[in-house]
């Protein structure tokens, strides 16, 4: 079954999807490691576009 939060799942108290998201899956912007860190503004694009 898909869960949807609608606010960052970051230090959020909401823990209904842990069982399915693995705890890598989420990081802050500063914890990101080096090698994905061209990954940050490539999501900030997609999430930001117009729809």
């Amino acid at each position: 079954m898909p869960y949807v939060i609608v606010e960052p799942c970051i230090g959020s108290t909401n823990a209904c999807c842990a069982q399915v998201c693995p705890v890598e899956a989420c990081l802050a912007d500063s914890d990101v490691p080096v090698d994905w860190e061209r990954y940050i503004a490539e999501n900030a694009r997609y999430f930001n576009a117009p729809t």
